[in-house]
């Protein structure tokens, strides 16, 4: 683990080109009108009627584009995980619906996964390598993206990554058991929140924990973390709960939108191999140099993306021979796996474990360079 001494500049820098680069990619797409920009992603239009229906009380009217993916006999929070319609419902209550402040906001949680990406890269690297990764991931063409519209991997990326990179602190770097448990439970509650935004945090949670059940000592020690990591998430899932069982009747939390992204399934049927092929190379950009690598076309594209996960999976596997490196990959097995294996091979989905993927590829250039730990 790099020593503290320095941090806090290349930090702060890194956070803020983090926060700068979302706000004037957003702001590219909000200079074509508030409508126009809530239309930039797939669901935007959704997450802000329903955001505008809890904190204003404007009923939802269901355009032809709403209907054709929202059934309005569904309640809100049957078919859209709460989590994100919910934090723009409070943004809109405490700082206005102007969507620069989303934009802020936003770019704000972003700095958090730069911060997160760190702490994970920490772990495994020298301090160079990890500010390399942590450059890497303020920068990253998925993450941009997905910070400048109305996306809900905004909000479940950071919360996923926190998660993630405070189980690798508890096990790999508290040294008291008060802290390790308190990260535990930090941890927990944040895989709860991102649940509660995305639901797909539950397989990460799921080989988090057992990683964690694996690599800390056997005895009370082990138990306390699990139980730690276990009850963070049941605090953050137990409103949630409540609230649907008194409102729907049922726990809807862990399928909210669920039967309607099978519906949407977008090349059903075909294989795994193909449905992998258009999740990393045909179906949209990678995680760095976009859209500068899509704007070649034809083969150089096709070239220049498998280059870049030719380097992921080299530092993926080199990054095995440490504890935190089989982490790191099933993590992104449990967050592409689901995907895959329903069928739907889409960037987005993909993209929470795009940050693991930056992590692969600095360990990439460390493999080749011949630079071990």
């Amino acid at each position: 683990m790099p020593s503290p001494g320095g941090r806090g500049g290349f930090l702060v820098s890194f956070c803020l080109l983090a926060i700068v680069v979302r706000l004037a990619a957003g702001g590219v797409l909000l200079s074509q009108g508030g409508p126009q920009f809530v239309l930039a992603s797939d669901d935007g239009d959704a997450y802000d009627a329903a955001a505008r229906w809890q904190a204003f009380g404007v009923p939802i009217v269901m355009t032809d584009r709403m209907s054709g993916k929202w059934d309005a006999r569904t309640p809100v929070e049957a078919r859209w995980p709460q989590g994100y319609w919910l934090f723009l419902a409070a943004q809109y209550r405490l700082l206005g619906s102007a969507y620069p402040s989303t934009l802020l906001l936003q770019g704000l949680l972003a700095a958090g996964g730069v911060l997160a990406v760190f702490a994970l890269a920490a772990v495994v690297f020298d301090e160079g390598a990890a500010r390399v990764a942590a450059l890497a991931q303020a920068v990253s063409s998925t993450g941009v993206y997905l910070s400048a519209a109305l996306f809900a991997e905004s909000l479940y990326l950071p919360l996923l990554l926190g998660g993630l990179a405070l189980v690798a602190l508890a096990v790999e770097v508290a040294r008291c058991q008060r802290t390790r448990l308190l990260w535990g439970l930090a941890a927990g509650a944040l895989f709860g929140a991102a649940e509660v935004t995305r639901p797909l945090a539950l397989p990460v949670l799921v080989v988090a924990a057992v990683w964690a059940g694996l690599t800390t000592r056997p005895g009370c020690e082990r138990s306390r973390v699990l139980v730690a990591l276990g009850a963070g998430f049941a605090v953050a899932l137990v409103p949630f709960v409540v609230h649907d069982l008194a409102t729907l009747g049922n726990v809807a939390v862990f399928t909210a939108g669920g039967a309607e992204a099978l519906r949407d399934q977008a090349v059903h049927g075909d294989s795994l191999i193909e449905r992998t092929l258009v999740m990393f190379l045909s179906g949209g950009w990678v995680p760095l140099g976009e859209p500068l690598i899509s704007s070649f076309g034809g083969w150089p594209t096709l070239v220049a993306r498998s280059a870049e996960w030719l380097l992921a999976v080299l530092g993926g596997v080199w990054l095995l021979k440490t504890r935190v490196g089989w982490l790191l990959a099933a993590a992104a097995a449990a967050v592409i796996a689901p995907s895959l294996l329903v069928g739907l091979p889409l960037v987005r989905y993909r993209a929470a474990a795009d940050p693991i993927f930056i992590i692969w590829m600095v360990a990439g250039v460390q493999a080749l360079r011949g630079r071990a730990r």
